[in-house]
C-alpha cells in the first residue's frame, strides 16, 4: 500500500518555551508508544533531542529560580508597603512640619488605590506609576527630604523599575529567550524537523505504516500549534488597527 503523508510545517521560533518543549516532548512521547527498534535511524535522532530537551527544560528552570516575576513583585510591595507605613506614622507626628509633608504625600491616595497587592499584577504597574509620577513633583520630593525619607523613596523607584524590565525582558510576545535558551532551541528544532522528515521518507518511500501512523497524530499537533499562532498574530493585527 502506498501512502502519501507530508509533515506538518509551524514556525518554531514563534512558540513560547511551553508551546515548543510541550509539542517536541509529546510528538516523541507519541513515537515511544510504538515499537520502533527496527528503525534505528529514528531512535538516534530520538536520543538528541530528547537529551537536548532535557538541556532546555534545565536552563529555563533555572531562569525561572533567578528571576522569577513573584520576586520582583514582592520587592517592589515590601518597598512600598514601607513607605506607607512610614507615612502613615510622620502622618500623625507631634511634629508639624512632618505631619504636613507626609499628609500631602498621602493625598495622592484620594486619586489611586493604595491596595495595590489587591490588583492584578499589570494593573499595579499601572497604578504604581502614577503613584511615582506624582511623588516625582519637586515639591513632593522636598516632603520625602525632610521625612529623611529619599533613599526610600529612590529604592521602590529601584525595585519598580526591576519588576518592568524583568517583564518586558522574560514575557514580551510571550517569547522572550535568553542567549543559551535560544541557541538550544535552534539545535532541538533543526532535529526535530530532520525526525520528521526521516519519518515522512520512511512512510512515503517504504509504506511504512508504523511511521505513517506515529508522523500523522504528530501532525495534528503540530496543525494545533500553527493555529494557534495564525489567531494570536490576527488578535495582534486586530489590536493595532484598533490603536490606529
Amino acid at each position: 500500500m502506498e501512502y502519501q503523508i507530508e509533515r506538518e510545517r509551524v514556525n518554531y521560533n514563534s512558540l513560547t518555551n511551553n508551546a515548543f518543549t510541550s509539542l517536541v516532548a509529546s510528538a516523541l512521547a507519541i513515537a515511544k508508544e510504538q515499537d520502533l527498534s527496527t528503525h534505528s535511524v529514528l531512535g538516534n535522532c530520538t536520543l538528541s533531542i530528547e537529551t537536548n530537551l532535557t538541556v532546555l527544560k534545565q536552563l529555563l528552570n533555572e531562569e525561572t529560580s533567578l528571576s522569577a516575576r513573584s520576586d520582583f513583585d514582592a520587592q517592589r510591595d515590601d518597598d512600598l508597603n514601607y513607605l506607607n507605613t512610614m507615612l502613615d506614622a510622620h502622618a500623625i507626628s507631634r511634629d508639624a512640619g512632618n505631619k504636613a509633608a507626609a499628609t500631602a504625600l498621602l493625598s495622592v491616595y484620594g486619586s489611586f488605590n493604595r491596595q495595590l497587592n489587591y490588583l492584578p499584577l499589570n494593573e499595579q504597574t499601572t497604578e504604581l506609576d502614577k503613584v511615582l509620577n506624582y511623588w516625582a513633583t519637586p515639591e513632593n520630593t522636598a516632603h520625602f527630604s525632610t521625612l529623611g525619607l529619599s533613599d526610600d523613596l529612590e529604592a521602590l523607584k529601584t525595585s519598580a523599575g526591576a519588576y518592568k524590565s524583568y517583564h518586558l525582558e522574560r514575557t514580551n510576545k510571550g517569547n522572550a529567550q535568553s542567549p543559551k535558551v535560544r541557541n538550544v532551541r535552534r539545535i532541538i528544532a533543526k532535529h526535530f524537523v530532520m525526525y520528521l522528515g526521516i519519518m515522512e521518507g520512511l512512510a512515503v518511500l517504504d509504506s511504512d505504516t508504523l511511521c505513517y501512523t506515529i508522523l500523522d497524530r504528530i501532525n495534528q499537533l503540530i496543525k494545533e500549534q500553527d493555529a494557534l499562532l495564525k489567531a494570536k498574530a490576527t488578535r495582534n493585527a486586530e489590536s493595532e488597527a484598533l490603536k490606529n
